[in-house]
């Protein structure tokens, strides 16, 4: 309804109770008059206080409407939908006033509220209805009704709660990590898998690039402010494959089997594996990896520049190292994307390694380049 025309049916409202001879009418006018010049004055409250006084001196309904007019221009939309509310209640509207009544009331109720969502240190994850919405600090519309509200942030315990979204009224929600619980064992176990490229050195033999992957777990003991110290365990096989160069004998003769040129096995090597990491951002972390452990081979015939050549070879259990850069980012709260761009793992050869002509009883080495993800829970 606009101002005008309600301004114009109050007056006709006022004329018909004047004419009734209603005692009170000329009060509740002069109120609702002082209530039109306070509203035109921008003094809000004083032209609620006088359209209030007028409807409680038998003043028309719609002075409820002019109430929730001030409401809205003190940006009180709360206030406006229950006196709306009231309005509604009444039953002298006009069909025409009530729908429009109603549809104003319900726009009200509809509004979208800015909910900020701050935390205490800065860059807590944000879930917002079980969806990831960000980091604190920030702010976003959300649709009127109950949310669900969950603030993470790696070594502390989640801080959960719910909030009301109506009318548009501005949200705030805090959360205070520097008072929580530390999460149990500093934050969450880790499962990771995976896959990528290996290039071995075998002494002074060289292989080629084979296909490479692994599992590890990790158990966290130290995650406080940006750093982080695990321990766990991982377990790898890469593949092997190495050549006979001419000048070295198979002595194919003397053995049962025929040995081929070329050889392919592979490696499968276990390791108890210490990661110390900082936290780049809330999403980005760089660490190291620092493994011991046990390797062996699995093939059957061997020979060419690695071993000498042996029919159903039994090649041993060597001591293994493990040494890895790495990164990782945080594409959802529990799900990280990891890239070890380098990793070293070192062993002495296994049993039947040749000497000569190629000396492949040295240091065997592999350089590995992996990409892969790591589950938290």
């Amino acid at each position: 309804m606009h101002p005008r025309l309600l301004i114009a049916s109050l007056a006709l409202s006022y004329a018909a109770r004047a004419r009734a001879g209603d005692a009170e009418t000329a009060q509740a006018r002069a109120l609702d008059q002082e209530g039109v010049r306070a509203y035109q004055d921008a003094r809000y409250q004083d032209a609620i206080d006088y359209f209030s006084a007028a409807f409680a001196r038998g003043g028309p309904s719609v002075e409820l409407w002019n109430i929730a007019r001030c409401h809205l221009k003190r940006d009180e939309p709360e206030a406006a939908a229950r006196a709306l509310g009231d309005y509604l209640g009444k039953a002298d509207l006009t069909p025409e006033d009530r729908d429009e009544a109603q549809r104003t009331r319900e726009a009200i109720l509809a509004r979208p509220s800015p909910l900020t969502i701050t935390s205490s240190p800065p860059g807590a994850r944000v879930s917002i209805d079980g969806k990831t919405a960000g980091t604190a600090p920030m702010t976003l519309p959300v649709h009127a009704g109950a949310h669900a509200i969950v603030l993470e942030r790696d070594g502390s315990e989640p801080i959960a709660s719910t909030t009301t979204a109506a009318a548009g009224r501005a949200l705030i929600v805090h959360g205070d990590f520097t008072r929580t619980t530390p999460a149990r064992g500093g934050s969450r176990v880790a499962i990771e898998a995976g896959l990528g490229i290996a290039i071995t050195a075998y002494g002074d033999a060289t292989g080629g690039a084979s296909p490479a992957g692994f599992i590890a777990a990790s158990v966290p003991l130290v995650d406080r402010g940006r750093l982080r110290f695990a321990v766990g365990a991982r377990l790898a096989i890469s593949g092997d494959t190495w050549s006979t160069s001419a000048g070295v004998s198979n002595i194919t003769g003397a053995l049962s089997c025929k040995l081929p040129r070329d050889y392919s096995g592979a490696t499968v090597a276990g390791h108890a594996v210490a990661t110390g990491g900082v936290a780049i951002s809330d999403e980005l972390r760089a660490f190291v990896d620092v493994g011991f452990g046990l390797a062996g081979l699995t093939t059957s015939d061997v020979g060419g520049d690695a071993f000498m050549p042996v029919c159903n070879a039994a090649t041993g259990i060597a001591p293994a190292a493990h040494l890895a850069l790495a990164v990782s980012y945080a594409v959802v709260p529990r799900l990280r994307l990891v890239l070890r761009p380098i990793a070293l793992d070192a062993q002495p050869a296994f049993v039947g390694a040749r000497r000569a002509p190629i000396d492949a009883s040295g240091a065997w080495l592999r350089a590995t380049m992996t990409a892969g993800a790591a589950f938290e829970f």
